[in-house]
This record gives structure tokens, sequence and C-alpha cells, in this order.
């Protein structure tokens, strides 16, 4: 649908003009007198209404009306601001046929076009017509069809973290976990769709879940981002905007303690010429959190000072995810859009204590189940098996990090920068290597790499793993044919 001010050349030298397209007063049947010559001016009319903001079911303030003639006695051409009820009145309309609009910044960050409806002032002196935002219904019937019209739906922009302008031809995947009832039980299982972005960097995904947790990837030439992950609410339309940076790939090597022992181990970090600031603090009084650690996950971090504030260097700008971390309290991850220097909003962590009561409580009997499971299979001693004891003495802070200090599974980066796992095979000259089956309580999820691992399985929910060589592992762990092991993790 073509732009209001575009509908016809003459339309728009009018509204361009600026105090040419301004309302007039209302006049009917007026006659004017000059000296001897006696003129009837033609009559004119009033058109007025309401903008509305269907999505969010309020008015639109300040939204800017426009009244442009398609056939008309006389040119005519005017544009007005809503008020604070949505309201407009345009009156002094010569008779005729116009075509009404309008522009909002809501608009364009939906990626719609002005919705125009034609009027007609003639025998009706005063003309009603409403405004509005199309409703999500109405919204997501017209992108997605009827496939699509019942989940929710994500659309926004994909712009670069310099300037802001759109990134067309942007890869985006969207992954979900979603849950599966059928003949095996029930489980989980992975979900993954994909888009590209439009000219204006515009991408829509439809018939997403609503509530629930979104991964989205996003790839455009040398720039990536990692997953991020996004919280859908009941909204059945979520807006994002995507920020695209670029990183470079920085090889890092580190120690963690493994019991009494000391293991070094190699990372690669994204890095970037970004600098950003924040702040943490205690949620439950406010003050601040000292020596707090903080940092972007896959990414360069820092801990905070003894007023809780924080200055991270060499950070990749764009969408990332954060994460918080201080002992005694439950890690937080947020996802931002960082550019190169700017202000993250303050983090609250809550302390562990105060929620101690409800881990209690949300304790489910199947999982007691799984872990009864769990023990049993350990006394087989047929694979390689980890406690929550195990796993928490390892202190990673990323499910693939901690399978780094496994043994027989190897960790290892991509040419796209994302993370792969592989299984050390014996073969007929030395050791090869395969792709093991990831199951997460039971089910199986296919096609899954280590970063989509990460942003689905958190170290610290996991309470037990399970390492299984090709054809050595229980038939429920099993892929036929896959020529591989599995991996097994059970969280809480």
């Amino acid at each position: 649908m073509p732009r209001l001010s575009s509908l016809t050349v003459a339309a728009c030298s009018l509204l361009c003009a600026g105090p040419v397209a301004r309302s007039l007063p209302a006049q009917g049947g007026v006659v004017s007198r000059d000296s001897a010559i006696t003129a009837r001016i033609a009559q004119r009319g009033t058109v007025r209404g309401v903008v509305r903001d269907s999505l969010n079911g309020g008015p639109l303030r300040r939204a800017l009306v426009q009244l442009v003639a398609m056939e008309s006695q006389e040119p005519f051409g005017v544009a007005v601001e809503t008020d604070s009820l949505g309201q407009y009145r345009i009156t002094g309309v010569p008779i005729g046929k116009y075509a009404v609009g309008f522009h909002h910044p809501r608009l364009d960050s939906l990626g719609l076009e002005p919705p125009v409806h034609g009027v007609d002032v003639g025998t009706i002196s005063d003309v009603r017509a409403d405004l509005a935002i199309p409703s999500a219904k109405r919204l997501r019937a017209s992108v997605c069809g009827a496939n699509g019209s019942t989940g929710a739906m994500l659309l926004g922009f994909v712009r670069r973290a310099s300037d802001g302008t759109p990134v067309a031809g942007a890869l985006l995947e969207a992954a979900w976990m979603e849950l599966r009832i059928d003949r095996q039980g029930v489980g989980n299982r992975l979900r993954q769709r994909t888009q590209v972005s439009g000219e204006n960097g515009w991408f829509v995904f439809c018939d997403l879940p609503a509530p629930g947790n979104v991964a989205l990837r996003v790839v455009a030439g040398d720039d990536s981002l990692d997953a991020v992950e996004f919280e859908m609410g009941g909204d059945p339309v979520e807006r994002r905007e995507i920020l695209l940076g670029a990183s470079t790939v920085r090889d890092v090597r580190d120690s963690i303690r493994l019991g009494d022992s000391t293991v070094l181990r190699t990372r690669r970090l994204r890095v970037g010429d970004a600098t950003i600031r924040g702040a943490v603090v205690r949620a439950d009084n406010g003050k601040p959190l000292a020596n707090a650690q903080i940092g972007i996950v896959n990414g360069p971090s820092t801990r905070t000072n003894e007023k809780g504030e924080w200055t991270l260097t060499e950070v990749p700008p764009g969408t990332r995810t954060l994460e918080a971390r201080a002992v005694g309290y439950f890690p937080m991850r947020l996802t931002a859009n960082l550019q190169h220097n700017g202000d993250v909003p303050m983090i609250a962590l809550s302390s562990t204590k105060s929620v101690l009561e409800t881990v209690k409580v949300r304790a489910a009997y199947w999982r007691y189940a799984d872990l009864k499971g769990f023990r049993e299979r350990h006394r087989s001693a047929v694979g390689r098996f980890y406690t929550e004891k195990d796993i928490d003495a390892r202190a990673a802070l990323t499910t693939s990090d901690l399978l780094r200090t496994m043994a027989g599974v190897l960790i290892e980066y991509g040419e796209d920068g994302n993370k792969y796992f592989y299984q050390k095979t014996a073969g007929a000259i030395g050791f090869d290597r395969c792709i093991p089956t990831v199951f997460l309580n039971g089910a199986a999820l296919r096609d899954i790499d280590a970063s989509t691992l990460d942003t689905f399985v958190n170290p610290d929910r996991i309470i037990g793993i399970e390492i299984y060589q090709a054809g050595m592992g229980p038939v429920a762990f099993q892929v036929a044919m896959s020529g591989c092991g599995s991996l097994v993790f059970w969280t809480r």
C-alpha cells in the first residue's frame, strides 16, 4: 500500500508547502459580496474521528492525520495532530472525495504502511472517519495467514549497531522447546524456524509459543549473533529490535578448579570495540552488590566494585546476552541491545535464601522417578555419570564449559563462530570423533549444537548427566544408525 504523501503529485506539493496545509473555518451556503459581484462559496464540511492503537487497546496520541484531495472542486490538503484522547478534527473541507490516513512511530516500529481510507464530503457535511492500527488478530491473519493466526507473532527489524541502518538479507533462526505428548510418553522436543530480513531489515515469525522462551540467532555476511533468548509474554504480537555488530574471535587460556586439582582450558570469546557500564544491586533492599561477576555470554567479563558498579570493555556491539552471578544469589540473564558506548539497566539479584522454600515446593514426583533410574544406571557402570555434586564442583558458567571438563567430549568452534560438541570414538587408527545425540529429560534433541544447548540448558539447573559410547547405552538413549553415542541431561 503506497504511503499517503505519495498518492498524487498535487497533494504532495500541497502538503509539503507547510502554511497552505491548514484547517479553514467551517462554512456552509455563505454569500460573499465584493461591490457588484456576488459569488457563492462552495459548501464545506468537517472530517473528524479517533485514531486508536488496537494492539494496546487505547487511543493513539500525537498521530499525524493527513487528508488529501482525490476528486475535489479545489486543491486541498491538510495535516493535523491527534490530542491526548486520540481525537482529530479537520474543518473547512470542500465537497469532494478524499483519502485520509495517519503516520505514527508505532506504525514504523511494526513495519506497517499507513492505513488509507476514502471519505466523501458531499451531502453529509460532517463525516466521521475513525482510524486504527490493526488489531493483533487482523495483523496475524494478514501477515501469517490462517495457519499462523493462533500463536504469538514476533516481528521487528535487524539494524546495524553502529549507525542503525537496516540489514537486508540477514538469516534469522528461531528455536524453542515444545512439550511432546505421544505414545512414547511425555518429553521435550526442539522446534526451529528460519526467516530472511527484507530490504528494510523487517522480519516476522508466526505461530510462536506464548508464553514461552524463544532463542534467536542472526547471521548476515561476516557478522553474526550468538543465540539470544527472548521471553514471549501473553501479548499475541511481540516486537524486538535486533542490532547486529561486528566482532572478532579471541582464544583465551585460563584455569578452573576441579576438586583438588587445577585444569587449564581454552575458551573462544567474541570481542569488539564497545564499552558498557551498569550496576548490580540486591533485589530485597536495593543495596549495591560488590564482587559480583558480570559479562557477555561467550564474551568478556568483569566484577563489580564496592559500589556495585561495573565497566566492561572490548564488548562486541549488538544484541547480546548479559549474565550476572554472585555467591549466594541466583544468576540472572538478560538480553540487551549494546551500542558502542552506553549504559545497561540496573540488575537486581535475588538471594537463594529468600526462595529456598519455593525450590522445595516445586520439586516434582516424576523428577524423583528420573533420579531413581539415574542412580540404578549409575550402579551398572556402563557409561560415565556426573551427579549434581560433581556438576556444582566444576562451577561452569555454561553447559558447553561443563562438557569441556568431561572425558571423551570435545567442544570446538566452527567457521560460523558457533560452538559444536563431538564425542571421541575408537577408530581403526587412533581415535575418531562423531556427533552424539542429546537427550533432555528423556526427550531426544536432534540437530542441536553446543551454542543452542547453552541457551536451553543452564548448568545451575542440571541434576545429572549420563554419557554413553555408541551401542553402550540403554535402548531409550540410543538412536538407530547414528553411529555415535549420547549425552543425557536431567534438569530440575
